[in-house]
């Protein structure tokens, strides 16, 4: 007999504290967001320990392979910025919808109706519900 937890990976502290920014932002599409795509998906750093380096990339690979009316461009806020520098972040975008994904609750207060709050931490479960959020919110635009 199987324990519930055997099956399931669970983040190791290494794949935890790996510099997500740097091995990300390669992967990132570098179009300029008003151009051709329909949102915006800021992805903070809190997020992205959370989840963890194989869900991160999962998740950016599911974000990047949506389709009109749906297609995301994703930014990935560098790692160590303040609250401050991602509310500018945040701000840049005007005339495309966009969408801060932060496991910082008080970050997502100050952007109410703009932030989604993650709370899973590293599970493919927690992909996928953060994948079906953010196409559920594009589409009420």
């Amino acid at each position: 007999m199987q324990s519930p937890n055997q099956g399931h990976k669970n983040p190791t502290n290494g794949e935890r504290k790996w510099d997500s920014y740097k091995e990300l932002s390669h992967l990132l599409d570098s179009k300029s967001p008003h151009n051709c795509f329909d949102a915006v998906i800021i992805i903070d750093e809190s997020t992205r320990r959370g989840l963890g380096k194989s869900n991160m990339i999962m998740l950016l690979h599911k974000l990047q392979m949506m389709q009109h009316p749906l297609k995301c461009y994703v930014d990935i806020v560098p790692t160590g910025s303040s609250d401050n520098e991602i509310l500018q972040i945040v701000d840049l975008y005007k005339a495309i919808p966009v969408f801060l994904l932060t496991s910082d609750k008080e970050l997502s207060n100050k952007l109410l109706g703009k932030a989604i709050l993650v709370k899973s931490k590293g599970t493919s479960n927690a992909v996928r519900i953060i994948h079906n959020t953010i196409r559920y919110r594009i589409k009420r635009f």
